[in-house]
């Protein structure tokens, strides 16, 4: 999962390749029944190994400050929307404070964080649907 993870963000960090730019990447399911919950949250990621108009791939040296967690909705329930988002990140993200690797992964509000760490509007996002497993009652 997490090799699909880093093509998905891959193919979004496409649009940002030729600005140089840090990135902050975030992974949120949002059709969780208690509120939305944070799967992933991730800076300083840059596209790396560009050749001939190519990025290779997408990395980052630092720790997540949310590791990820596999979606697994529940048995019995509908299938669960999870969002990718990437942003141009700034200058002075990674001393933040608002939410750190001990910071409780739900309700977290990616629109309250985005404004408050200066993370403004994403530059590119997709979603995926994982349904529960049908085997598990």
């Amino acid at each position: 999962m997490l090799r699909a993870l880093n093509l998905i963000l891959l193919s979004l960090a496409v649009l940002a390749v030729s600005q140089d730019l840090n990135l902050a990447a975030v992974k949120q399911a949002f059709d969780a029944a208690s509120a939305q919950i944070r799967h992933f949250l991730g800076p300083n990621f840059f596209a790396e190994c560009v050749t001939e108009g190519h990025v290779h791939d997408l990395v980052n040296r630092t720790a997540a400050i949310s590791e990820f967690l596999q979606p697994t909705p529940p048995a019995g329930s509908d299938a669960h929307r999870y969002i990718f988002l990437l942003f141009n990140q700034p200058t002075g993200f990674n001393a933040q404070t608002l939410v750190t690797p001990t910071t409780p992964i739900t309700l977290f509000n990616i629109s309250a964080f985005a404004e408050a760490t200066g993370l403004g509007n994403p530059i590119a996002g997709t979603f995926m649907l994982v349904a529960p497993d049908p085997t598990e009652t």
